[in-house]
C-alpha cells in the first residue's frame, strides 16, 4: 500500500480519551465534561492514568490503527513530555494507557487531549475532554460548639432548646457538602453558596439517635462536588438526655470559691433541684492532687428524705490546705448513679492566729524572761493546741538565741518523728517539755531567745511541706532591770530647763537612765517618738526636734520588764524673746552736773524699749553706760554721753536680742566755785580751764534753750527760789550762765548781771563724749 496517498493521509476522527473514576456530571452545568478527584490524581503514584481507544478507520477507506504509530498527551495545551506511547506489533486493536504526571492539572477546568502522529508525519488531535480539578482542598476544620455545651454537655431540656453547631474551615466553595458525626448518627446537608456562615441545630430527636455518653464524638467531614473529604479533628461532649442534670454543690461557709480552714466544720450541701426522696445520695470530697487518702472522703449512701446537708470530716483540711479540692455528689436513681457538676473549692492556708506557737511558761506578759529569778531551775516550754491539730502529726521545735558576745546558741527539742501530737496533748490542751537552766545560762542579757516551730499537719513527716508557726521572741533578762529616768532636760544653750519651766527653743536635750544595752521609748504628750537604745553605762541620751510652741510632756518608756514608764519631765515652748532692734537716736540737749541738782528727763534724751515673748523676767544691760544706761529692768534708756553703744535685753532662759544707741548734744555743766559778780563770771569764762576755752556751744544759745528748769530742779538755800538763765547781755561766744536768786517769791528777780550788790556762780560748757 502506499501510505503517501492523498487517500490514506485524510484525517482521522479522533473520540476524546477515556477517565475511569472521575466524577460527571458536575455543577454548575456545562463547565466541564468531568471532575478529577485528589485521590484519582495526587493519590496515584503514576499520576491520572488516562485511557485512549484504539482510533478510528479513515473516512474514505477501511484501515485501523497500526504498528508505529505515535500518541502523545496534552494538557491545556502543553505537550507532556514522556507521557506519549507508540503502537508496538501486535497492539493494533488495544487501548493505549497514557499518564498525566503529578503538578500538572491546575486549579478549575483543564483541557485534556491527545494527538496521534502517522509514521508518514500526519498527526491529528483528539476532541477535548474538559476536567474540573480542586487544587486545595477544605483546611483548617473547626467545629464550633457552644461554650456551655462544652462545660456542662447536653441535657434534655437543652437538647429541646435546640443546639446550634457552627463549621469553619478554609477554601469553601460553591456545592460543598457537610457530613456531621455525632456519636452514633450521622446528619448530612449541603453548604450554601456563598459566605454566609456555616450552622446547623440539632435537636432532641437527633441527640436521641447519637445515644447518651458521656464523652461522644463529633465531627465533621467536608465532601465536595469532586468527592474529595477532608475531616474535622475529634471533640467530645456529654450528651445526658436520659441522665439527671445535677447542679454543684456548695459548701457552708465558702466565700465565692474560697474555704477558710478555721471554719469550725466543713458541710456540703446539695441543692434539692429535680432530686426525688427516694434518690440515694453521696458526696465525694476529693483532695488535692497528690494528697493523701485520708484527704479524700466519700460519705455513706442514704435517701435525700434524709436530708441534703452532709457532713465531711474536718479532718481533711489539713491535706489541701493552700490547695484546690474537688467537691461532687451521686445520685443514684433506679440503680443508674450520676454524678454532679463538680465544685472546685480552694482551700486557704491557715492564718496566723490560728497557729499558736509554743511558749516559755516562766516568761512574763511582755515576753521577758527572767533567767536570774530561775535560780537553778529549768524553764519549761508548752506547746498548745492549734487549728486542725490531730494525734500522729509530727512536730519540730528548735530554739534560737545568743550568748553575751554575741555568738548563736541554739537548741533542737524535737526533730519530726517521733516527736508527734498525742491524745493527752489534745485532752489536756498542751505538751509540756523542759527547757535546761544549764542552756538559759549561756544566754547574753537583753539579747532574743526564738522559739522554732513546724507541724505536718498532714503527717507525712516532710519538713519542706510542713506548716510554719509564727516565731515566738523573748528578751532575756540576765541582770536587775531599772526603771527608766529622765534627769536633764536642756536647750540648745546646754542650760537646763526646770520642771514646768519654759523655752523658746524647739529642738531640746534629753539624757536619762535605764538598763545598760536594752532600749526605751520617747513619747512625747503620750505618743511614741522614738526608741533610743541605752548605752553600757546605763545612760541615754537623746536630741528631741520638731517641739510646737505650746505645753509638753516628756516621758521615757521601757521595752523591757513589765515596760515601766519614767517620770515625766514637763516644759512649754514658748515664742523666743522679741524686741525692736532698730537703731535707737538720742538728740535732746542733756545737761551732766554733779552739783547735787536732782536731774529730770529732759525731751529727746530718753526712750523706753521693752522685750515680749520669751521668758521673763528680763534684764537690760548697756555696753558703754558713759554713752548711755538702760534701767535694768525697765529698759529705759538714757542719754549720758556722746557716741554710740548696743543694748542688750537676756530673758531668764539666756536668749537675748540688742540694738544700737546713738546719743548727741550732751554736755557737762561746770560751775564757778564761789558766787562771782558779773565781771568776774567773765573773767573765770574765760580763765576756767575746766571749760578747756570752750566758749561757744552752738545749740546752747537762747533761741534753742532758756530755762535749765527744765532739766534740773535745783536745790537751792533755804527760802529761795532758783532760776537759772542766759544773761541777756552775753553774746557769743560768752557762753556764761550764771544763777539768779530773789530774797522772797514775791521780790522782783534782777536779771542785771552788774547790779550790786549781788554775786551769782558762774556756769560754763563742754561737750561730753563718751569713753
Amino acid at each position: 500500500m502506499d501510505i503517501q496517498s492523498a487517500v490514506l493521509n485524510e484525517l482521522f476522527v479522533l473520540h476524546p480519551m477515556i477517565i475511569h473514576g472521575w466524577v460527571t456530571p458536575v455543577k454548575p452545568a456545562g463547565i466541564a465534561d468531568g471532575g478529577i478527584s485528589k485521590a484519582l490524581y495526587d493519590g496515584q503514584a503514576q499520576g491520572l492514568v488516562c485511557l485512549v481507544d484504539p482510533w478510528t478507520e479513515l473516512q474514505q477507506r477501511s484501515w485501523i490503527m497500526a504498528a508505529d504509530d505515535h500518541v502523545d498527551l496534552y494538557c491545556n495545551g502543553d505537550l507532556i513530555p514522556g507521557a506519549g506511547q507508540t503502537v508496538k506489533p501486535g497492539e493494533e486493536t488495544l487501548r493505549q494507557r497514557l499518564c498525566l504526571p503529578h503538578g500538572n492539572l491546575r486549579q478549575g477546568v483543564n483541557r485534556l487531549h491527545y494527538m496521534v502522529t502517522r509514521p508518514s508525519g500526519n498527526s491529528e488531535p483528539s476532541r477535548d475532554l474538559l476536567v474540573l480539578y480542586h487544587l486545595r482542598p477544605a483546611e483548617n476544620l473547626n467545629l464550633i460548639i457552644p461554650a456551655d455545651v462544652l462545660k456542662d454537655g447536653v441535657s434534655a431540656a437543652r437538647a429541646a432548646q435546640g443546639v446550634e453547631f457552627g463549621f469553619t474551615y478554609a477554601n469553601r466553595r460553591n456545592h460543598d457538602r457537610i457530613k456531621f458525626g455525632l456519636g452514633d448518627t450521622l446528619v448530612e446537608f449541603d453548604v450554601p453558596d456563598g459566605t454566609a456562615p456555616i450552622t446547623h441545630t440539632l435537636f432532641t430527636d437527633t441527640f436521641q439517635k447519637a445515644g447518651d455518653n458521656a464523652s461522644a464524638v463529633a465531627e465533621f467531614a467536608v465532601v465536595d462536588q469532586l468527592l474529595n473529604r477532608v475531616k474535622s479533628p475529634e471533640k467530645r461532649l456529654d450528651i445526658h438526655l436520659d441522665r439527671l442534670d445535677l447542679p454543684a454543690p456548695t459548701v457552708k461557709g465558702m466565700t465565692g470559691t474560697n474555704f477558710s480552714p478555721t471554719q469550725p466544720e466543713v458541710r456540703v450541701l446539695v441543692p434539692q433541684g429535680s432530686l426525688l426522696p427516694t434518690d440515694k445520695l453521696s458526696v465525694v470530697w476529693q483532695g488535692a492532687t497528690g494528697s493523701a487518702v485520708a484527704g479524700s472522703y466519700t460519705s455513706p449512701q442514704r435517701l435525700v428524705s434524709a436530708g441534703l446537708e452532709i457532713a465531711v470530716p474536718r479532718s481533711v483540711l489539713a491535706y489541701s490546705l493552700g490547695k484546690q479540692v474537688t467537691v461532687t455528689y451521686v445520685v443514684e436513681r433506679n440503680g443508674k448513679p450520676a454524678p454532679s457538676l463538680p465544685l472546685p473549692l480552694n482551700i486557704l492556708t491557715l492564718p496566723a492566729t490560728a497557729l499558736i506557737a509554743p511558749k516559755i511558761v516562766e516568761a512574763d506578759a511582755n515576753n521577758f524572761l527572767d533567767v536570774m529569778a530561775l535560780g537553778s531551775n529549768n524553764a519549761t516550754i508548752h506547746a498548745l493546741l492549734h487549728t486542725l491539730i490531730e494525734a500522729g502529726q509530727p512536730c519540730w521545735l528548735s530554739l534560737e538565741g545568743k550568748k553575751a558576745d554575741g555568738t548563736a546558741h541554739n537548741l533542737t527539742r524535737w526533730n519530726g518523728l517521733p516527736s508527734q501530737v498525742n491524745a493527752t496533748w489534745i485532752s489536756q490542751g498542751f505538751w509540756p517539755n523542759a527547757l535546761a537552766n544549764s542552756y538559759l545560762k549561756q544566754l547574753g542579757h537583753g539579747t532574743t531567745l526564738t522559739i522554732k516551730f513546724k507541724v505536718s499537719l498532714d503527717k507525712s513527716n516532710n519538713l519542706a511541706t510542713a506548716t510554719v508557726f509564727p516565731d515566738r521572741t523573748y528578751t532575756i533578762k540576765a541582770v536587775a532591770l531599772i526603771e527608766p529616768t529622765i534627769t536633764y532636760v536642756r536647750n540648745s544653750k546646754n542650760v537646763e530647763i526646770p520642771q514646768g519651766g519654759t523655752t523658746a527653743d524647739t529642738t531640746v536635750k534629753l539624757t536619762g537612765r535605764a538598763t545598760a544595752n536594752l532600749q526605751v521609748q520617747i513619747l512625747v504628750n503620750g505618743t511614741i517618738k522614738d526608741t533610743v537604745t541605752i548605752d553600757s553605762t546605763g545612760e541615754w541620751n537623746y536630741t528631741l526636734t520638731g517641739l510646737t510652741v505650746a505645753a509638753h510632756s516628756i516621758t521615757a518608756k521601757a521595752t523591757y520588764g513589765s515596760l515601766p514608764v519614767s517620770l515625766a519631765r514637763t516644759f512649754r515652748v514658748v515664742q523666743k524673746i522679741q524686741i525692736p532692734t532698730t537703731h535707737m537716736g538720742l538728740n535732746g540737749i542733756k545737761l551732766i552736773q554733779d552739783f547735787g541738782w536732782t536731774e529730770k528727763d529732759a525731751p529727746g534724751t530718753t526712750e523706753t524699749r521693752q522685750a515680749t515673748a520669751g521668758t521673763p523676767p528680763y534684764r537690760y544691760t548697756s555696753q558703754n553706760p558713759s554713752v548711755a544706761t538702760v534701767g535694768a529692768t525697765d529698759g529705759k534708756v538714757r542719754a549720758r554721753g556722746n557716741g554710740t553703744t548696743i543694748i542688750t535685753v537676756t530673758d531668764s532662759n539666756g536668749d537675748s536680742l540688742s540694738y544700737t544707741v546713738s546719743a548727741s548734744r550732751v554736755c557737762r555743766l561746770i560751775r564757778s566755785p564761789t558766787p562771782l559778780s558779773g565781771p568776774a563770771a567773765v573773767s573765770w569764762n574765760y580763765a576756767n580751764p575746766e571749760s578747756g576755752g570752750l566758749g561757744y556751744v552752738p545749740f546752747l544759745f537762747p533761741s534753742q534753750f532758756q530755762d535749765l528748769t527744765q532739766i534740773y530742779a535745783p536745790i537751792g538755800e533755804a527760802g529761795s527760789i532758783y532760776t537759772t538763765f542766759y544773761p541777756a547781755h552775753v553774746t557769743p561766744p560768752y557762753g556764761g550762765l550764771f544763777e539768779t536768786w530773789a530774797t522772797s517769791p514775791t521780790t522782783t528777780t534782777d536779771r542785771s548781771i552788774a547790779a550790786p550788790p549781788y554775786s551769782r556762780f558762774a556756769y560754763t560748757f563742754q561737750l561730753l563724749n563718751g569713753h
